[in-house]
């Protein structure tokens, strides 16, 4: 019911442009744009290479011809919107609850699915109605992957389908996007581990996962990859890079296995994997060292210090406890409760636990603390945490279930209580101390820049535009995507890593009458819009623009609805 409602009241478009440029993707692959075209033609004046998955985009078909078949076509977009997030919501909650309870029992099991309805990172965040990117699909993947490893198997064929299970997870995460890639090679690195320490139910689950992931992944990079681009190294995708860390995985994993089966111990298999990781990265450094640097590595200085300032999830924790403690409150502060919850109960119950059970409580906390570690540099990186929340949840239920059960029920209490306090009411536990903070260091904290997201984002509200003939527009990054969803006109700015060109060209432009005329230079503009709502602090060009204090060369226009501003270009480009 929550998603129809936030569905239906998407008369805003979502905070997150990733969800618009998926949306324009699947329209203009609707419209007749090739399976491995993924060129979006209408950004700047050439087109920039996306680096998504075709997969999502079929996905999201398979609900959108149907419905715009019987409905207009923005409603069949709407609950195309709502049905996508619900499904892969619906699933992540029957997989954590299910998982959960068949290592901790039904309370643990009933505890992870409440975790996940209920976690404002999930339920407000990542499967919220219009989240259409592919966030979601990669931590369901992860998920299934988590609790493949994770759930008992009860003999040697059952661990098999687990460990196929894990490789079609893994798969469904990484032909969807790489953000999720270390948590998965984390559960990977665990089931070596396991398998070292002597556990042989991992035996026919890794060999399972690995030579399945090895025939998989190459027939899903070449399901949506162009033969042209096949041995092409990209870094940000499902491409060669990966495949031959997968590969390296792969044959280090068997040798392990071969290793266990003739009865070495735990060090000598460590080291034969290790060793055999470290030859086969040895070999590949040519293809793997330039992915190092970074999905920025090709954009400016200047253009990846605007990325901050211009993407809020893109701040580190820190700075988002200071400027948006709600968010921080809501989001990262029940992951650090539950983390130090099932970590105390862990030690506590460590003797009374199944060996899956400590494994799984040992994976799910490094994996946590993957999550907490990278969010330090970027907020967005605690998605790597968020598979492993709901059975940290499920085990806190689960150890004061038995702490009460042994008549620990004053002691069970006082802990549960602690629990919801911390976890579900976090704005209260956290606004106190963020009070106590002293202002000068609150205002040394560089400031997001605030974006409207008001009159001049309301759906259908650049429709106007399609009554001037198609263009190149500058405007902001703001604007940048619902321009090119809305309108037929190209765009020139649009917050996307493969092109730091498209983020200077929100800002730099704007900043003086020079700039954008180096723009109209570089690219053949014929408008500039302006929101005139927009907080354009940071950019006195614009602000003259809002004030209707433009150059002679940039002509308004009239009939323009009051939020917007568009001024025609008048002078030739380089002139």
């Amino acid at each position: 019911m929550r998603l129809i409602r936030d569905g239906l009241s998407l008369e805003v478009y979502h905070r997150d442009a990733d969800d618009m440029l998926r949306l324009a993707m699947l329209r203009d692959w609707l419209d007749g744009q090739g399976w491995f075209d993924y060129v979006q033609h209408r950004m700047l004046a050439d087109g920039v290479s996306l680096h998504w998955s075709r997969y999502i985009d079929a996905g999201l078909a398979v609900f959108l011809l149907p419905l715009s078949r019987l409905l207009p076509q923005e409603a069949a977009e709407t609950i195309t919107m709502i049905l996508w997030p619900g499904l892969l919501y619906g699933l992540l909650i029957a997989l954590s609850g299910l998982g959960t309870r068949r290592l901790l029992g039904a309370a643990g099991g009933i505890a992870a699915m409440i975790c996940t309805l209920f976690w404002a990172k999930l339920a407000h965040g990542e499967f919220t109605a219009g989240r259409i990117d592919h966030h979601n699909v990669q931590i369901l993947g992860c998920s299934v992957m988590l609790f493949a490893f994770g759930v008992p198997q009860k003999d040697h064929r059952a661990g098999l389908r687990a460990g196929v299970f894990a490789a079609c997870g893994f798969g469904l995460s990484l032909s969807a996007g790489l953000e999720m890639l270390p948590p998965m090679l984390l559960i990977w690195f665990t089931a070596g581990l396991r398998l070292a320490c002597g556990d042989s139910a991992m035996r026919p689950w890794l060999s399972a996962f690995v030579i399945s992931a090895a025939i998989l992944l190459p027939l899903l990079m070449i399901g949506q990859t162009a033969p042209e681009e096949w041995l092409a190294g990209y870094c940000d995708e499902l491409a060669p890079p990966v495949l031959l860390v997968v590969m390296t995985g792969s044959l280090a994993s068997l040798l392990g296995v071969r290793a266990a089966a003739c009865g070495l111990r735990a060090g000598p298999v460590i080291l034969i994997m290790l060793g055999a990781v470290a030859l086969g990265f040895a070999l590949a450094s040519p293809l793997l060292a330039p992915c190092l640097a970074g999905p920025y590595s090709d954009m400016t200085a200047e253009a990846r210090a605007l990325i901050p300032l211009r993407i809020f999830d893109t701040q580190p924790a820190p700075g988002v406890f200071l400027e948006k403690g709600e968010v921080f409150d809501l989001v990262m502060l029940p992951l650090l409760v539950g983390m130090l919850g099932a970590g105390g109960l862990g030690v506590l119950a460590w003797r009374e636990m199944s060996q899956s059970q400590r494994w799984m409580l040992i994976l799910c906390l490094g994996i946590a603390a993957l999550g907490v570690f990278g969010s330090l540099k970027q907020f967005r990186a605690m998605n790597m945490a968020v598979s492993a929340f709901p059975f940290l949840g499920g085990f806190i239920a689960a150890r004061l279930l038995v702490m009460w059960q042994n008549g620990q029920r004053l002691l069970s209490l006082l802990a549960l209580l602690a629990v919801v306090i911390a976890g579900f009411f976090p704005a209260w536990a956290m606004r106190l101390p963020r009070e106590m903070l002293p202002d000068p260091a609150v205002r040394s904290k560089p400031k997001a820049v605030v974006r409207s997201q008001g009159s001049c984002l309301q759906r259908g509200g650049l429709q106007w535009l399609d009554r001037y003939p198609p263009a190149l527009i500058a405007s902001s990054t703001t604007l940048g995507m619902p321009l090119l969803l809305e309108t037929h006109h190209s765009i020139t700015a649009v917050p996307y890593h493969r092109s730091g060109v498209n983020f200077w060209n929100g800002y730099d432009p704007f900043v003086s009458e020079p700039e954008m005329l180096a723009l109209i230079a570089r690219l053949p503009v014929g408008y500039v819009l302006i929101c005139r709502s927009e907080n354009v602090g940071d950019r006195p060009f614009a602000a003259d623009l809002q004030n209707e204090h433009a150059p002679l060369w940039l002509e308004p226009e009239s009939g323009v609805p009051p939020q917007f501003l568009l001024f025609r270009v008048t002078r030739p480009a380089g002139g």
